[in-house]
């Protein structure tokens, strides 16, 4: 595999292509910095990779 490059292998599996990501926080408390800029990257890079879902 080259630097920077990878590849998509389409499978059937439903567990595989339902997978989801949570974020559970505090009811008043701030997440790290760090972990909420993460959170900002995944919103975004899944929001521009399938735009209009």
């Amino acid at each position: 595999m080259a630097e920077d490059h990878f590849i998509a292998i389409p499978t059937d599996s439903p567990t595989l292509n339902s997978t989801q990501i949570s974020l559970v926080t505090r009811t008043g408390r701030q997440p790290p910095i760090a972990a909420f800029k993460f959170m900002q990257y995944i919103e975004d890079y899944f929001r521009n990779l399938a735009p209009g879902v």
